[in-house]
């Protein structure tokens, strides 16, 4: 009798163990579910506050000054916008502020030089040795297609018994360099110091640090505090403010960094976070200026890097 009664409590226990699992099981669903349903919702919600936020940054980028770009335009102080369970904040940037990367293909051998220095002295002042620039040179140079192994002793470029080779194009985005040896723990440092930039390469002097300048314009390294205290009361109008700070006596100086500088950006970068539904959105956009419009060239859902 007591094993009858102790076989009927096991199989009760057996049966409110199994009934518990489903239960659980359909509640683990259904929250999965649920939760598939806001992410969901929260994508499609986010698309759509993006695209409008970079249409009204669109409009009001264009309605702005065309001459010249200093810290102090609208489209540069723009606060976070709470929407319904969330917010979005737009972040602009000259994409031109900082040293260009796709420059590194550029063949004019004076331009060339330049770069190459360029990226030395910016690669030197970050604690990083030689190796690590010439990588990049390679890995976006159009005059060679060979693994990069082959190219910069000592790099491992083949994992796994698997051989790349480098890309040998302009980037489309910085977060290829985590691709290139010795990047993929150091990139997102490197690349708060770089930008897609043009082939042809120019900087925005309004904009740029003294590490991008130093680096880029050797010939107004005496002259950088000078050059930021100067633009920090008032920014460059005209590229002529920068030879009322030099003087006449430095005229060659002015004219050797004429090509290489502007008041006002071609390129610009927008990163566009939405918050919504305890979700986190990235959205990257790059923008060229004609004229007085802005044109998207560029566009990636990703994460909260800079991408340009």
């Amino acid at each position: 009798m007591n094993s009858g009664k102790g076989n009927v409590l096991v199989t009760v226990l057996i049966m409110m163990a199994f009934l518990t699992s489903m239960v659980i099981v359909i509640y683990e669903r259904s929250t999965a579910s649920y939760r598939g349903v806001l992410d969901l919702q929260a994508d499609n919600q986010g698309g759509i506050y993006a695209g409008t936020a970079l249409t009204a940054l669109r409009a009001l980028m264009e309605y702005d000054n065309p001459e010249y770009d200093d810290p102090t335009d609208q489209w540069n102080m723009i606060p976070s916008i709470p929407v319904k369970g969330g917010f979005i904040s737009v972040t602009v940037r000259p994409a031109d502020d900082r040293l260009p990367v796709n420059a590194l293909v550029n063949t004019d051998n004076d331009t060339k030089r330049r770069m190459e220095k360029a990226f030395e002295t910016m690669y030197a002042s970050l604690g990083y040795d030689d190796e690590m620039w010439k990588s990049l040179k390679d890995w976006v140079s159009t005059s060679t297609a060979i693994p990069l192994s082959q190219t910069i002793p000592g790099a491992v470029f083949n994992p796994g018994g698997n051989s790349y080779t480098a890309k040998n194009a302009m980037l489309s985005s910085l977060y290829e360099i985590r691709l290139i040896p010795g990047y993929s723990g150091v990139y997102k440092d490197i690349i708060k110091h770089l930008s897609l930039g043009e082939l042809e390469p120019k900087i925005n002097i309004n904009f740029a640090d003294n590490l991008t300048i130093q680096s880029f314009l050797p010939e107004l390294a005496p002259y950088v505090d000078n050059i930021i205290a100067e633009r920090e009361k008032e920014p460059f109008r005209n590229k002529n403010a920068l030879y009322n700070i030099l003087g006449s006596g430095n005229r060659d100086i002015y004219t050797a960094t004429l090509p290489f500088f502007d008041v006002k950006s071609t390129l610009f970068y927008v990163k566009i976070e939405v918050d919504i539904l305890d979700t986190l959105q990235y959205y990257h956009i790059l923008m060229r200026r004609n004229g007085s419009r802005f044109t998207v060239i560029r566009y990636i859902e990703g994460r909260g890097l800079d991408y340009f």
